[in-house]
């Protein structure tokens, strides 16, 4: 059975929803495109560069690049000899995050796995597109240890579903009590090139709904602008982020970063 990834083109000229205050702005969004695709085995993660859509899927190891203006795509491999199957459960990455920033020089696309399992979703690809040799990946372990050490929680809490560059940080959205990992993009940078320094780390805490018993848990951010994020959000029927459950609700708010959000 094909695994159809649907993008829905969109022209914002307002979002509404859900904010971190639950102040309700009157928005509008604009769908200019649909397409279905199975360009990846299972879309996880989505990033805008170079008039070009570009999406990952969790048990992957390519990506697919849709140029905007053209209905076709092409799929590009995270490293040369990467297969094109679909990676079982058990040992997929699970990159759930796309976030594009430059580095070296270079534009970057960053993916993040979500880190509810080590080693396998301990990795960040970092993948230029359209030149191969340039990409690399690290393990993004001792960043999500000490992460998990400053906000009190358990790897079983630990489910980073969303990032995006805001201002100067790095932004990474944790599902599990819907935190947010603010990290200075200059350290994040430094850490690419030497792991062994840790970057600074800052928490902040998303308030959203809870709706029979269930959170309304983050899925997905992207940047807007230096302030604001635009991030989605869904009502899964879960205790265990490893282990899916269904899914009730979905829904788009916005973060406007310099109003502030509560600090661990």
């Amino acid at each position: 059975m094909q695994n159809l990834f649907i993008i829905i083109i969109c022209f914002f000229s307002a979002v509404s929803f859900l904010s971190c205050k639950s102040q309700r702005e009157e928005m509008v969004m604009e769908t200019q495109r649909v397409l279905s695709t199975d360009a990846v085995p299972s879309g996880s993660g989505i990033a805008y560069s170079n008039d070009s859509v570009i999406i990952i899927g969790d048990d992957a190891e390519y990506f697919a690049i849709f140029p905007i203006r053209d209905s076709g795509y092409r799929q590009e491999a995270f490293f040369v000899g990467n297969s094109r199957d679909r990676i079982s459960k058990d040992v997929k990455h699970d990159l759930e995050s796309l976030a594009r920033g430059e580095f070296e020089n270079a534009q970057f696309l960053f993916a993040f796995s979500s880190g509810g399992i080590t080693p396998n979703r301990d990795t960040m690809f970092a993948v230029c597109p359209g030149n191969i040799q340039k990409n690399f990946k690290v393990s993004m372990l001792p960043v999500y240890t000490k992460f998990m050490e400053i906000a009190g929680i358990s790897r079983k809490e630990l489910n980073i579903e969303g990032a995006a560059f805001a201002g100067k940080d790095l932004l990474l959205f944790n599902r599990g009590n819907n935190l947010v990992i603010s990290i200075p993009t200059k350290d994040f940078y430094d850490y690419l090139r030497k792991d062994s320094v840790l970057p600074g780390i800052k928490i902040s805490t998303l308030n959203l709904p809870v709706i029979n018993k269930f959170p309304v848990g983050i899925s997905g951010a992207c940047s807007l602008t230096d302030n604001l994020i635009l991030f989605t959000a869904s009502l899964e029927e879960t205790t265990d982020f490893i282990m899916d459950g269904t899914i009730k609700g979905s829904y788009i708010g916005l973060l406007r970063m310099d109003e502030g959000v509560s600090e661990l």
